[in-house]
């Protein structure tokens, strides 16, 4: 189980860093009139999603970990 949750961090990582590599490009070819506003918008609220799945994800596992010593301490 912790592999798949290592994994699927990691993938979700991976998500945010070409999200904001691409939005980084974005703004940078909406400086020369390349791309709208509404498309760095989108862009912006896809990272902000992916980070709070990201700490959600987080939150989950620290709880289950927390639940988990708490049965090996009673055990």
């Amino acid at each position: 189980m912790p592999h798949k949750r290592k994994l699927r961090r990691r993938e979700m990582e991976a998500r945010v860093e070409l999200a904001e590599k691409t939005l980084c490009e974005a703004r940078s070819s909406a400086a020369r009139g390349g791309h709208s506003r509404a498309i760095l918008l989108q862009l912006e609220r896809k990272i902000h999603a992916i980070k709070r799945d990201l700490a959600l994800l987080d939150l989950q596992f620290a709880e289950s970990d927390d639940v988990n010593s708490e049965i090996e301490e009673k055990s």
